[in-house]
Order: C-alpha cells, then sequence, then structure tokens
C-alpha cells in the first residue's frame, strides 16, 4: 500500500526567491531514479513506497537565522535549530 505524502516547500523572508521549480522539488522527493521515494523503497525491499506530490513555495514570515544557522547558498536550511518553530510558522503560513 503506498504511503501518500505531501512535501510542503518553504522559504524565507531573507530568501524571496523560489529555490528551483516544484517540478525539480517532486523530481527529487518522488519521481527521479535517485529520489527520496526510491531510497526509501530499495531500502525496505519494497515495504515501503512513497507516493506524493509538492505543494508552495510559501514564504515563512522569519529569516533564515530565525530558524537555524546552517544555511547553504542557495537559502536551503540543513538541520533547523528551532523546527517546532518553522513548523508553526509553516502552518500559519498554510492556513492550517
Amino acid at each position: 500500500m503506498p504511503n501518500n505524502t505531501v512535501l510542503v516547500g518553504v522559504k524565507f523572508s531573507d530568501w524571496p526567491a523560489d529555490p528551483y521549480p516544484l517540478s525539480d522539488l517532486d523530481a527529487r522527493a518522488f519521481t527521479a531514479p535517485d529520489s527520496w521515494a526510491t531510497f526509501m523503497r530499495e531500502n525496505s525491499f519494497g515495504a515501503f513506497n512513497v507516493v506524493g506530490r509538492s505543494v508552495g513555495w510559501y514564504t515563512l514570515p522569519g529569516p533564515t537565522t530565525r530558524y537555524g544557522s546552517n544555511i547553504q547558498n542557495s537559502g536551503l536550511l540543513y538541520a533547523p535549530v528551532n523546527s517546532a518553530l518553522l513548523l508553526a510558522d509553516m502552518l500559519a503560513v498554510m492556513g492550517a
């Protein structure tokens, strides 16, 4: 049974440009041969099948430093320092 997933693309107030098209995010997560979905399927020996789509880009109200300090030149954030705040702001801008 597939695991339906929605991948939410967010960006930061100090990085207003979209990092890349949502179609690229879909490919990286779900459809490319080296995608996250492929990795999960292969490493679970087919037991974990991920399908989904990407939505966004939603602009968070704070700059990158509000959420973490490991920022790449593209504005991508890895290992957020305050993931609870990031999630709360993400849900707020999505209207959830």
